[in-house]
């Protein structure tokens, strides 16, 4: 897989109303988002290994007040991830449907702005779109 640095300066060569420039872009988007995804639902098993814990232990009240608390941050946690995960699925799958370069664009841009401090959506940032 190639690197950011490489991303970067692959997109900077290319026009941003170009298929190669929108098809670079999502492929990175898209595996962002899935590891994402990943990493969500991995704090919600933590959430549920929390609440069997809290049943396992449930005489002990500090252990179980301990693993309550495990469970709502972890479950919470779990949420956030996931929840903006599957936003920017949503945006990078309607931007797929987009036929308008620009629209597309309009779109990639709001998938970018999911990811502020990554260099490859700082590069899809500073490109801008009519509406800007």
């Amino acid at each position: 897989m190639r690197s950011r640095e490489q991303l970067v300066k692959t997109l900077q060569g290319l026009d941003p109303l170009s298929n190669e420039f929108y098809n670079q872009a999502t492929a990175y988007f898209w595996g962002r988002c899935r590891s994402h995804r990943n990493y969500g639902y991995f704090f919600i098993f933590l959430a549920v290994v929390s609440w069997v814990l809290a049943y396992i232990h449930w005489g002990k009240w500090l252990l179980t007040v301990w693993s309550l608390f495990a469970y709502c941050f972890a479950a919470f946690l779990g949420w956030l991830v996931v929840n903006g995960a599957s936003h920017t699925a949503r945006v990078l799958a309607d931007a797929d449907k987009e036929t308008d370069p620009e629209r597309r664009l309009r779109r990639l841009r709001a998938a970018a702005r999911t990811y502020r401090g990554d260099k490859v959506s700082l590069c899809v940032l500073s490109f801008p779109s009519q509406d800007d």
